[in-house]
């Protein structure tokens, strides 16, 4: 294989560890004769796929060059395994951040159910999308806090319908079915999931 690019290595690499072979991608992987940062940033991806948070880190903490994609693996990875402290340190040095970083950390806060600290770094946002918003709404209605998801649900630019389906699931965790339905029925086009939603509360 020493012929082929780094393009090539790489999506060899990526197809071992997307069928659950990360041995063979990390054997590949130290035998690349020449890596760029992709490189390194599909190891971290592959080693967080197959549940390997410390050989996350360890590619994490020897890569001679990061970009902001590095970053948002590495802090999306500690706080998909609960490592909130550990990703917030990540987030306060990284050189530069966007809507990914200040989305993961939302998200971390909220699965902790610190949703003060979740809030507080949504409003720090300088550019926020539709995810991050139904993210911090998401937060809301999984810590059983309906009336702030309301109120920030009803202040988000454009309602998608992934936003409108986690304010169906919200009240009809509250037993708002009324509520849901009015929702539910200006959906234009609904998905399985809001469909779903919608039956939970029935």
């Amino acid at each position: 294989m020493l012929d082929r690019d780094v393009v090539t290595w790489n999506s060899i690499i990526t197809a071992h560890w997307q069928n659950a072979d990360i041995e063979e991608s990390k054997k590949l992987f130290d035998s690349m004769p020449q890596r760029n940062v992709i490189s390194w940033n599909l190891m971290i991806a592959g080693s967080l796929e197959n549940g390997m948070l410390d050989e996350a880190l360890d590619y994490f903490m020897r890569m001679p060059v990061r970009n902001v994609a590095s970053w948002n693996a590495m802090i999306s990875g500690l706080v998909k395994f609960g490592r909130v402290e550990d990703a917030q340190k990540l987030f306060g040095e990284m050189p530069e951040r966007n809507v990914i970083s200040y989305t993961a950390m939302v998200d971390g806060w909220a699965r902790r159910g610190e949703v003060e600290k979740a809030r507080s770094v949504f409003d720090g946002m300088p550019k926020r999308n539709s995810i991050s918003w139904v993210v911090m709404i998401n937060g809301y209605v999984d810590n059983g806090m309906l009336e702030k998801a309301e109120w920030l649900f009803e202040r988000m630019p454009e309602k998608s319908v992934v936003a409108v389906t986690a304010m169906i699931m919200g009240y009809c965790m509250a037993r708002k079915v009324v509520s849901a339905r009015r929702l539910f029925d200006g959906i234009r086009e609904r998905d399985l999931v809001a469909w779903n939603a919608m039956m939970s509360g029935w």
